[in-house]
C-alpha cells in the first residue's frame, strides 16, 4: 500500500461525513487526554496521531503500547510500555490464524488511563483515525438517564461497529446482550476509569474452555465456537465486569440468553452510553478502509445496536 495520508482520507470520505455540525457541549480540547492503545502500526499510528493534532489541537496524547515498539519520533506527550499479557491463538479451517487480544486491549487501555488526569479522555485503538471532531462535539447528546444499572457520572460516547445484538449462523442465531463496541470511547476520565480499571485479565480457561450453563450447539460455520468455548465475547466481558462492580447481573455465559438479560442490557446501554454512527463520530479504522460501518443495516450475518436503534430505545424511555 502507498503511504497513508490524512488529507487523502478526509477527501475520500468527505461525501459520507454529512452529520450535523451541532455542538452539544463547551468542552475545550486542552481538557482532553487521548489514549492510543495497542501496537505501533507503522502505516496507521503516525496518521492517527496527526489526526489528533489536526482536529483536537491542544489535547494531551498518550501512547500505551508494548516493549520493543518503535515510538521514536512519534509526536506524543507520554509513552507507556506495558507488560504484554499475551493472546491465545486459534487456527481457522482455511488455515488463517486469529489471536484473541482482549487482555492486550485491557492492559494497554488501563496503562494509559492511569496516566490520564484531565477532565476528559478519548480512548482509541492505535489504528483509528479522526476525520473531524464529531466524537467530542456530540458528547452530551441524549442526556437523559435513570439510576437503573447506571455506573457512569455521564454517558460515554461510542460507535456502532461491534455493538452486536445477533450473529446469524447456518443452524442457529446467537443473541448477544451487553455487547458494546470497544474501538473507542469518549467521556469523563473518571467514567473511563470506572469502565476499565478494576477489570482483571481474563483467564485462559474462561476464554477457551468454558463449560456452558445451557445446551449450546455450535453451528458448522461458527469457526471460533468450533475451536474455543469462550464464556463471553471480549466486548461483553468488559461491560459485564464494569456493571458487576455495582450490580448483580444474571447472565452466566453465551448460552444463557433470556428476555430478562435483554431487558437489563438495554437499560444499561441507554444509561451508560451514547451510540453514534460514523457520520457523527467521524472516526475510521485505518485497517478497514473498505469496510467502514456507514450502513450496518446492509449486513446479513449480524445485527447491531445502531444509532437508529439507540434513538428508538431512548424515545421508549424518555419520549
Amino acid at each position: 500500500m502507498g503511504k497513508l495520508c490524512l488529507d487523502s482520507l478526509i477527501s475520500e470520505f468527505s461525501d459520507k461525513l454529512t452529520g450535523s455540525d451541532k455542538r452539544y457541549n463547551e468542552i475545550k480540547f486542552k481538557d482532553i487526554t487521548v489514549v492510543f492503545q495497542g501496537p505501533v502500526e507503522k502505516d496507521y499510528t503516525p496518521v492517527a496521531i496527526e489526526s489528533i493534532h489536526r482536529f483536537l489541537p491542544g489535547a494531551r496524547i498518550i501512547l500505551s503500547t508494548w516493549p520493543g515498539q518503535k515510538t521514536d519520533g512519534l509526536p506524543c506527550d507520554d509513552v507507556v510500555f506495558n507488560e504484554d499479557p499475551g493472546a491465545p491463538v486459534f487456527t481457522k479451517k482455511n488455515g488463517n490464524s486469529h489471536a484473541d487480544n482482549r487482555n492486550r486491549l485491557l492492559v494497554s487501555t488501563q496503562g494509559g488511563l492511569v496516566r490520564a488526569n484531565s477532565l476528559y479522555t478519548l480512548k482509541l485503538r492505535s489504528d483509528c483515525i479522526l476525520l473531524g471532531d464529531g466524537i467530542v462535539r456530540n458528547y452530551g447528546r441524549y442526556p437523559q438517564k435513570t439510576e437503573d444499572y447506571n455506573i457512569m457520572q455521564e454517558k460515554l460516547v461510542i460507535g456502532e461497529q461491534c455493538n452486536l445484538t445477533k450473529l446469524h449462523f447456518a443452524e442457529n442465531t446467537l443473541r448477544l446482550p451487553f455487547h458494546m463496541s470497544d474501538w473507542f470511547f469518549f467521556g469523563l476520565t473518571e467514567d473511563l476509569k470506572t469502565y476499565f480499571l478494576g477489570t482483571e485479565i481474563e483467564s485462559l480457561e474462561q476464554m477457551t474452555k468454558w463449560e456452558y450453563k445451557k445446551s449450546f450447539p455450535i453451528s458448522s460455520d461458527d469457526e471460533i465456537g468450533k475451536n474455543w468455548k469462550r464464556r463471553y465475547n471480549a466486548e461483553q466481558y468488559y461491560f459485564l465486569s464494569a456493571l458487576r462492580r455495582k450490580y448483580e447481573i444474571d447472565y452466566q455465559d453465551l448460552s444463557d440468553y433470556s428476555e430478562e438479560a435483554e431487558r437489563v442490557s438495554k437499560i444499561a446501554i441507554i444509561n451508560n452510553f451514547v451510540i453514534l454512527n460514523a457520520r457523527e463520530h467521524e472516526i475510521i479504522n485505518a485497517k478497514r478502509q473498505n469496510k467502514q460501518p456507514w450502513d450496518l443495516s446492509l449486513e446479513t450475518k449480524a445485527e447491531y445496536f445502531t444509532n437508529s436503534l439507540y434513538e428508538e430505545t431512548y424515545k421508549e424511555y424518555f419520549g
